[in-house]
């Protein structure tokens, strides 16, 4: 773009502002961006085989067609999910949140960085930037600090996050 002027692609530094807004929780089945990794749903079965703390909220499969699945009116059950996609998906060890902090719901804020990839493309000939060149500024990160963790995962990018709560 114009202000790109004389700099090749390489030199270019590309700043993400993710604000701290909630995002709609988004039905996993259909209305999940095409890159996002549960785009077809959730396989309970396969993360309680990798994470154990899962194993204790499974409701296993009640017909030929059922999935297992988790009680996700329960607080514990839903953390123990996301803890397992954080660490089975995306390959991030240790995830751990604070008593009395909001357990985020992956798919969703995986969803929200598809989009700031997407947008980031429109300015890169067409391909998603990846790697470390690629900042992101996340103020009011909170304790999970999922968006810098989601987006280094999935495309390599780095993150400067801050919070005004010590706990975060």
């Amino acid at each position: 773009g114009a202000g790109h002027r004389g700099r090749g692609p390489s030199a270019t530094i590309r700043v993400i502002l993710l604000l701290l807004s909630p995002l709609p929780a988004a039905p996993l089945a259909g209305r999940l961006h095409a890159r996002n990794r549960h785009v077809a749903g959730y396989d309970i079965e396969r993360l309680a085989r990798s994470f154990p703390s899962l194993r204790e909220h499974v409701i296993p499969a009640s017909g030929p067609r059922a999935r297992a699945t988790i009680d996700f009116s329960r607080p514990g059950a839903v953390g123990a999910l996301n803890a397992a996609l954080i660490a089975v998906d995306y390959g991030i060890r240790g995830f751990a949140l604070p008593d009395g902090r909001l357990c985020p719901a992956v798919p969703g804020r995986a969803d929200y960085l598809h989009v700031i990839a997407d947008l980031l493309a429109a300015d890169n000939g067409g391909g998603v930037p990846r790697g470390l060149a690629v900042r992101g500024l996340d103020i009011g990160v909170g304790a999970s600090c999922i968006y810098p963790l989601l987006g280094h995962a999935e495309y390599g990018w780095s993150f400067v996050a801050s919070d005004v709560d010590e706990r975060s």
